[in-house]
């Protein structure tokens, strides 16, 4: 499967992008990124990171949107996500992220439209942008698939709501409402979907993989927060 990802990388979708780049079946295309764990300029700079520490910056990463389509400020994490976005894991002062125009997007998609579908796992606010820009283009793709969206479950930002939808439900809408097919994976579903220490402890025991040493920490530093916050709501 040929993916071009959207991310926000944050620790949740860092472990999204080591998926896609380990994953045999996945051919990763490219990243977009956007603000939502963290800004767009840490976001973009954990994503090239990422890419380098296995070896593959040859996968483009394409800077997106900066804040959501209503211009309301947003909210970063810093104490779920860490200083910047990738825990106790801080890339060294020097590192440079390779950055690509927006404009690339739509080549890869152009030449890859008979396959490639698009997985967004952060903000809808950088897709919707690309459907208002080439609506021709991004229409014939023949599968988007969106994490977001509370169903029968309660939401993490509010009662109700889920942070992807509700960080630009305006966005969101523009994709469901222009896009050929959708598939939504909301919280019902994500909240099963769980990395634990010891799953991290597995890996970091079976596996050469570059991100040998960076899974095992960014789990922990996630699963600390959340024990603080269970233990503190108890």
């Amino acid at each position: 499967m040929k993916v071009l990802l959207f991310a926000d990388p944050g620790i949740d979708d860092s472990l999204a992008i080591i998926y896609a780049l380990l994953h045999p079946e996945i051919e990763l295309m490219g990243i977009v990124t956007g603000y939502g764990n963290v800004s767009v300029f840490d976001a973009t700079r954990n994503a090239s990171f990422l890419l380098a520490l296995a070896g593959r910056s040859d996968i483009p990463v394409i800077r997106g949107s900066s804040q959501p389509l209503s211009g309301i400020p947003t909210t970063f994490y810093p104490e779920i996500h860490g200083p910047q976005g990738l825990g106790p894991i801080i890339p060294p002062e020097d590192f440079q992220a390779d950055v690509s125009p927006f404009e690339l997007m739509f080549e890869i998609i152009e030449k890859n439209i008979e396959d490639i579908v698009i997985v967004d796992v952060g903000r809808q606010t950088s897709l919707a942008f690309a459907f208002n820009l080439r609506p021709e283009l991004m229409e014939q793709v023949k599968e988007v698939y969106l994490m977001g969206g509370a169903f029968m479950v309660p939401g993490n930002v509010t009662d109700v709501a889920e942070a992807n939808f509700w960080g630009d439900p305006i966005a969101t809408s523009v994709i469901l409402n222009k896009a050929k097919k959708v598939y939504i994976t909301p919280l019902n579903v994500t909240n099963r979907a769980i990395v634990t220490r010891d799953i991290a402890t597995f890996i970091f025991n079976q596996t050469s993989s570059p991100y040998k040493y960076l899974i095992p920490a960014v789990t922990n530093y996630y699963a600390t927060f959340y024990d603080q916050v269970m233990f503190t709501s108890a």
